[in-house]
């Protein structure tokens, strides 16, 4: 039977499985690697039952080998992959402002924009 204490101990350990198969997975990526790696790993979003501001919360992680110092910590997922072809690929994308939008359900054409709120440090 359902119980709110048995969904959370099952999302806890779904949690924990999956954190350490993913640190299996990446150590086993850059030890195998002949060059180093680019990895990215993102969420989707945050969780829904916050304000929506903080559905933009979403889980980024990166590791770019020899170009760390060009991460900055309000880097959006728009900008991610327009940094991987420039620093990695010789590409020439311009860098677009760190913003988001939220369109409300039913309403998904009225949008309003959300400043990208990471303010993680850089490291």
């Amino acid at each position: 039977m359902y119980t709110p204490d048995l969904y959370q101990k099952g999302y806890v350990d779904q949690l924990q499985h999956l954190n350490k198969t993913m640190l299996d997975a990446i150590d086993t990526i850059i030890t195998n690697s002949e060059v180093p790696p680019i990895i990215i790993i993102q969420g989707d979003h945050g969780p829904w039952m916050q304000p929506k501001e903080k559905r933009f919360l979403n889980l980024t992680a990166i590791y770019f080998p020899g170009h760390k110092d060009k991460l900055y910590s309000t880097i959006s997922p728009v900008n991610i992959f327009r940094l991987v072809f420039n620093i990695y690929f010789g590409g020439n994308y311009d860098i677009l402002e760190d913003v988001s939008y939220f369109s409300p359900v039913p309403n998904l054409y009225d949008f309003s924009e959300i400043p990208y709120p990471c303010n993680a440090p850089d490291n």
